[in-house]
């Protein structure tokens, strides 16, 4: 006891060495395991046909990290556009609907265009005609513009002309005639004022057909070239027409011609010795008015004789027209020229009836201003 006491003081090994000895077993057991593990493993890599060569490098370790991280960031920016897309889902089918209408529609228009037939001939032609018909326009336009210049050219070469002064014309105020009244017709034309009597000339012609036996035959008919030339001959009228006779669709008429001093000028108006005033004098006490025919190149004129009337209280009317304007007057009874054409047979299909026409009414009475 006293031994092992002594021994204890003076300190053991033999548990230092228990443990070293455990631990190199330990670690000769953890080598010969890892010795087989590699043993079996290089087995294996040679039954599969790797090599050694396929172990990962730290630089491809790095690269895949590289490439995991932009994959990585690739997913996220895929989940935010996703995120868009989910949002934007809505609009999107709207717009989808509209666009498979509009194709619809388009589908209907394209098949209505095929059935409609166009004929491309025709509208080539018709364009050609126009693109002509521009052409020529055009050369007309020019054309006029040259001449608008060169009048223009003209016009500032001319000394400047005054104005003749102005014209008042008073517009007729149509109202009947007075109860009873007739008219007494005077023709202003190239500055004359002249009495122009109907029934007077009539009763002229009339009478010479007689003296010259020149007469209607029992069908009416009369030999009009030598009742012409026999009027020419003769210069039978008044103191201011010559009448001479005209053949118009086989009948004769009275067309008279002025003489050279017929009627009278402005200055020669206001005479009181003249025809006119006489007229005017005569158409008063008889009740009657004046009716005035104006040439438009005859308003002085037409304007002194009215200003006459209204003078002396003579009702008047007046009617204006173009200077080429003819005096015609038709020949008393239906005198027609030998030689016309006999009317057509109608033929002798059934006519239905005519309807009931309603009465006329009373033409107006002649109107004055």
């Amino acid at each position: 006891m006293a031994r092992r006491r002594a021994e204890e003081e003076e300190g053991s090994l033999d548990s230092l060495l228990d443990t070293m000895t455990n631990v190199v077993g330990i670690l000769v057991i953890l080598m010969i395991v890892t010795q087989l593990g590699v043993s079996d493993a290089v087995k294996r890599i040679l039954r599969a046909g790797e090599t050694p060569a396929m172990v990962i490098s730290p630089e491809a370790l790095d690269q895949a990290k590289d490439h995991r991280d932009e994959l990585e960031k690739t997913l996220l920016e895929l989940r935010e556009k996703w995120k868009d897309l989910e949002s934007r889902k809505p609009e999107d089918v709207a717009a989808i609907e509209d666009v498979t209408k509009l194709t619809e529609q388009l589908k209907k228009e394209l098949a209505a265009a095929k059935v409609a037939k166009v004929d491309a001939e025709k509208l080539k032609k018709e364009l050609e005609a126009r693109e002509k018909k521009a052409d020529e326009l055009k050369k007309v336009m020019d054309a006029l513009e040259k001449e608008l210049a060169m009048l223009r050219a003209q016009l500032e070469t001319k000394p400047d002309v005054a104005l003749p002064p102005v014209k008042v014309v008073t517009l007729p105020n149509p109202r009947q005639a007075p109860e009873g009244a007739k008219p007494v017709t005077m023709l202003v034309m190239d500055g004359r004022v002249t009495p122009a009597d109907d029934d007077a000339l009539r009763q002229v012609v009339d009478t010479a057909m007689k003296r010259l036996h020149i007469e209607p035959n029992e069908e009416g008919l009369i030999d009009c070239e030598k009742l012409v030339g026999a009027f020419d001959e003769a210069k039978l009228g008044d103191r201011n027409w010559i009448i001479r006779l005209k053949i118009y669709n086989f009948r004769p008429y009275i067309v008279p011609e002025r003489r050279e001093n017929g009627g009278e000028t402005i200055d020669q108006l206001e005479k009181l010795s003249s025809t006119y005033m006489r007229t005017v004098r005569l158409t008063k006490q008889q009740g009657n008015y004046l009716r005035f025919i104006v040439a438009s190149d005859s308003y002085d004129a037409y304007l002194e004789a009215r200003r006459l009337a209204d003078i002396a209280d003579v009702p008047a009317g007046w009617t204006a027209v173009s200077p080429n304007w003819q005096w015609r007057i038709w020949i008393h009874g239906k005198v027609n020229c030998i030689g016309k054409p006999e009317p057509k047979p109608k033929p002798d299909t059934p006519t239905p009836p005519k309807p009931e026409k309603p009465e006329k009414p009373p033409l107006p009475k002649e109107e004055i201003d």
